[in-house]
């Protein structure tokens, strides 16, 4: 399945996108709780594995779950300071002057930390409407409900509109 390898850094981004792809590879596998601790623990290089070897210590790996080898990991990359600006700025996300494709790119990102919201299809759709400019937004929300995806082609396309004119 060629699973990349982490080798730590500041960046919360690849340790979160390195842990969904391997989740990925997990699920096709139907790979067990335990298996897939171990796996993850052999692809961590330089300064992920001088963390890993400075917590294994403390750590029962027999019983070690998945779950919590993920807990720990986001503890170290994707500290609760980080997680909590994160969603600030998921809430607060207005388009402005971003170019729509960039909108709709930060507020899907903005959706991983905002849960509550992304959860609930009806309030996913609204709060997307409400970051929008008030020109698109007032075209959008003369429309009948729609899904998150085609609010994004009809944004997309009021926005082509609005650049045309």
């Amino acid at each position: 399945m060629n699973p990349t390898e982490v080798d730590g850094g500041i960046d919360p981004a690849v340790a979160e996108e390195w842990i969904k792809s391997l989740e990925v590879i997990y699920d096709y596998m139907q790979m067990a709780n335990r298996d897939r601790v171990h796996c993850a623990i052999f692809l961590l290089r330089n300064e992920a594995r001088h963390w890993w070897e400075g917590i294994k210590e403390g750590t029962n790996l027999k019983n070690l779950q998945w779950s919590e080898f993920k807990v720990q990991l986001f503890e170290k990359y994707f500290s609760k300071d980080l997680r909590a600006h994160k969603l600030k700025e998921s809430l607060e996300l207005r388009q402005g002057d971003l170019p729509m494709i960039e909108y709709i790119r930060r507020f899907e990102r903005g959706c991983l930390y905002a849960p509550f919201i992304a959860r609930d299809a009806e309030e996913k759709n609204n709060h997307f409407i409400r970051g929008l400019q008030p020109e698109i937004r007032r075209d959008i929300c003369m429309c009948e409900d729609s899904t998150l995806q085609q609010l994004v082609d009809k944004v997309l396309m009021a926005a082509q509109d609005k650049q045309e004119f």
